[in-house]
């Protein structure tokens, strides 16, 4: 696990956004603060608007997430599966996962620790439900994400 920058190097959070055959990747980089929460609404508004069968949100290189962005994410979520799109979040950086602890939004929001679990999840599975262990092991598989490009 990378440790989080000092002060002195304020990284603020980059997007990009993959599409494999049905899942999309939306990756974050950085930190979701409040400089960068709008655009993580509007990556994770055009995501939706794609309607893929499956997003999933690679945040394992996040290393601050304010409430503020949470609640995006917990919005997002609550979106996508009302139009039975599956919502993952890749992550094990504590920054995100403390404060999704403390909050109870656990209950909301499905973890897997990488975007390859998260992937091969959705595409054994057919969905990734919330409230599921962090780190539960699931059958392994492949699903290669095709195209990034920065946005």
């Amino acid at each position: 696990m990378r440790p989080r920058p000092l002060a002195s190097q304020y990284s603020p959070a980059k997007f990009s956004v993959g599409s494999g055959s049905a899942c999309t990747v939306l990756r974050i980089e950085g930190e979701l603060d409040a400089v960068t929460v709008d655009r993580l609404a509007t990556h994770l508004s055009r995501t939706l608007h794609t309607r893929p069968d499956a997003i999933v949100v690679d945040a394992t290189r996040v290393f601050f997430c304010c409430v503020s962005a949470l609640k995006a994410l917990v919005n997002a979520s609550a979106e996508a599966r009302s139009h039975g799109v599956d919502f993952t979040i890749a992550s094990t950086q504590s920054a995100l996962l403390r404060p999704v602890t403390a909050l109870g939004l656990e209950h909301f929001l499905s973890f897997r620790p990488t975007v390859v679990e998260a992937m091969n999840t959705v595409h054994h599975n057919g969905s990734s439900l919330p409230g599921q262990p962090h780190g539960q092991r699931y059958r392994k598989g492949s699903m290669a994400v095709t195209h990034f490009s920065s946005r």
